[in-house]
């Protein structure tokens, strides 16, 4: 076997296992919305913090080796390369500095209150983390895309659109109830 294929191996498996990271994320953060007890709370909230530490090992893998997959046979320059880069690092940034922190404020404010009050149940539909969710998925499936149909300039840009809006949509059709929806539970 020639590195090059050894390396799209790599790079493939390391793309399953953030697909299966992805999945695991988006059911905890929804079971998360929906938690019944701190308890369930601080697990979850545990969940989602060790599956966001498999992705970024995962997104290290798929861009060391991304990069030299690009390098052996396209080109660092391609726009479908240049777009994937950005999505990972755009997906590892609010992770780390979007879902965790408030994740972790979530689980704060629940083990302070010792129940899930009105006010822990607010944070717990953050409006942001859904869309945010919803956009982080819309965003893996446009890695796949470039990945398996390496699109010129235009197509990335239309691929890029179509995953931005399809988030944005999903996240309004899944739209949480409001806080005065959420004090009358």
């Amino acid at each position: 076997m020639d590195t090059y294929a050894a390396v799209l191996f790599i790079h493939v498996a390391a793309a399953m296992g953030l697909a299966a990271a992805v999945a695991t994320m988006t059911i905890a953060e929804g079971k998360l919305r929906e938690a019944h007890s701190v308890q369930q709370v601080r697990s979850l909230s545990a969940t989602i913090h060790a599956t966001g530490q498999r992705m970024r090992a995962m997104a290290v893998v798929i861009l060391a080796a991304g990069l030299y997959l690009a390098h052996a046979h396209w080109s660092l320059t391609a726009p479908w390369v240049i777009t994937s880069i950005l999505v990972v690092v755009y997906l590892t940034l609010t992770g780390r500095l979007v879902f965790r922190p408030r994740i972790r404020a979530v689980v704060t404010a629940a083990e302070s209150a010792g129940a899930l009050t009105p006010t822990v149940r607010t944070r717990l539909r953050d409006p942001i983390l859904a869309r945010m969710g919803a956009i982080r998925n819309a965003l893996f499936v446009l890695l796949v895309f470039m990945m398996t149909t390496k699109p010129g300039l235009l197509g990335v840009l239309v691929a890029a659109g179509i995953a931005l809006v399809t988030g944005v949509l999903v996240a309004e059709m899944r739209r949480v109830p409001s806080a005065a929806a959420v004090a009358t539970e």
